[in-house]
């Protein structure tokens, strides 16, 4: 037997060998397999405010601006009680 020929099969099986490896390792495609997209219930509800925050009248920057005033200047006093009531409220919608 010669050299030449066992080469030939030893690179013919090679060869073969990459071409199973490639077929395998291509991602295999199905035309029925659609994709889908779920947004959760935080997402709906984030998506909803962002629209009401841009359809909010002028009044509300107005507002901001006077509030960004006052908070440069220093004169800007919340009110604690009126914050804390919220927050509780807030947090008891969230709960029941």
């Amino acid at each position: 037997m010669e050299i030449k020929n066992v080469l030939d099969k030893v690179k013919a099986f090679e060869q073969e060998q990459i071409e199973k490896q490639k077929k395998s390792s291509s991602p295999k495609k199905s035309s029925s397999t659609a994709d889908k997209v779920s947004l959760s219930q935080e997402a709906k509800l984030y998506a909803k405010a962002l629209n009401v925050a841009r359809q909010s009248p002028e009044e509300r920057s107005e507002k901001i601006a006077a509030l960004k005033e006052q908070i440069a200047n220093n004169t800007y006093q919340p009110d604690a009680q009126k914050i804390a009531e919220k927050l509780v409220k807030e947090e008891l919608d969230l709960w029941s």
